[in-house]
């Protein structure tokens, strides 16, 4: 177990890492640059990290919150939940944590990191993205099983809505634009959630049947709040174990 002055020390290192890896990629990253911006001797970063590949993978999981995400299906809060209530958790915890606050540097890293061949995305999406896809996917199937949902495909349903989120976190597209301000402008999480709840419930609605926003019980709320905050809070680097 880390101490407090080690783990100051190695998030210093990360967020070195994350500004380094944004201004000049993965190949033209130096370690020794990381060192000073981190103000860390050298030989600190590999005793955390064995080389620079592993370092650069760790600020991968950072940015993308995906190894230190508490995951929905060993929280026993949820486990009560119908489908449709666990579908609304889905999309608030979607918009509340990948449209967070807005880092230039996550842009810069992942646009580098596709057009050098998506190495090491690919590995992250088999390993982290998929099977949270396809819980997503379990969910709507066991819906439409108990006829609270109707849906012809459901992994092209849960594609479109991971595809929503990647493309509307790409702020830089829309800068300088008319549409800026109407897409970000102030309280924009609020409206996207709004939108997205009840745009997927209306496709998800069996024929026949009147559109139903589910409610979730208090006890449940404030666990999927608790969850949504410790993920961006470890994204921003400011929990550590």
């Amino acid at each position: 177990m880390l101490n407090s002055e080690q783990i100051q020390a190695r998030d210093r290192i990360l967020q070195a890492a994350k500004k380094e890896f944004a201004e000049r990629g993965y190949d033209g990253a130096r370690m020794s640059s990381i060192a000073r911006r981190a103000e860390v001797d050298q030989a600190l970063i590999h005793y955390y990290f064995e080389n620079k590949e592993q370092l650069y993978v760790r600020v991968l999981h950072l940015i993308l919150g995906v190894d230190r995400e508490p995951e929905f299906r060993e929280e026993a809060a949820f486990e009560a939940l119908t489908p449709s209530q666990r579908m609304y958790t889905v999309l608030y915890f979607l918009v509340h944590t990948h449209l967070q606050e807005y880092d230039r540097d996550f842009n810069r890293i992942i646009a580098i990191e596709l057009a050098q061949g998506h190495k090491h995305i690919r590995e992250i999406v088999a390993r982290y993205f998929i099977p949270r896809m396809e819980r997503i996917e379990s969910t709507i199937n066991e819906g439409i099983r108990s006829g609270e949902f109707e849906c012809e495909n459901p992994m092209l349903f849960v594609f479109s809505l991971i595809s929503f989120a990647i493309n509307y976190g790409d702020r830089e597209n829309w800068e300088g634009t008319p549409w800026f301000e109407r897409i970000y402008g102030s309280g924009y999480r609020d409206r996207v959630l709004s939108f997205l709840v009840n745009h997927t419930f209306k496709a998800l609605l069996p024929a026949g049947k009147g559109l139903v926003i589910p409610s979730i019980p208090e006890k449940e709320m404030e666990a999927l709040k608790e969850i949504v905050e410790k993920t961006n809070s470890d994204r921003r680097g400011e929990i550590r174990a």
